[in-house]
């Protein structure tokens, strides 16, 4: 996804920890940092917010990657 870009709000800045952004429809994006062997990160990434039923939360998660 090249030239891709998007206005966020950003809501935590944990140094080290985790990154938590929300974004115009009201999803969070959060963005955790836990540390493992030497010189190892072990990011994880995940999206909540999502309205509607079942169905509909599907076919919003493609367009969060």
């Amino acid at each position: 996804m090249y030239g891709v870009s998007a206005d966020v709000d950003v809501k935590a800045i944990d140094e080290n920890r985790r990154i938590l952004i929300g974004f115009a429809d009201n999803t969070t994006a959060e963005w955790t940092f836990a540390s493992r062997a030497d010189n190892e990160t072990l990011v994880t990434i995940t999206n909540t917010g999502f309205q509607g039923d079942r169905d509909e939360v599907v076919r919003q998660a493609p367009d969060a990657t």
